[in-house]
């Protein structure tokens, strides 16, 4: 649950978790192209990528 002044503000918390950057950026490559995104977006990236540890639904979001 958000605090008062969080939303006051607008911000929120959330704890990072670890997440798999291949997936992590597949996510945000399809928000891009499911908002609009009018240009082919290719990636090219290698499956043994490490997990990384990263608040993603921000970066999704962003």
């Amino acid at each position: 649950m958000c605090s008062t002044q969080s939303a006051e503000i607008g911000t929120r918390s959330v704890p990072p978790e670890a997440v798999e950057l291949v997936w992590l950026v597949e996510q945000a490559r399809s928000t891009f192209l499911d908002g609009g995104g009018r240009h082919a977006v290719r990636l090219h990236l290698p499956e043994d990528l490490r997990r990384v540890t990263s608040d993603w639904q921000r970066i999704v979001q962003v």
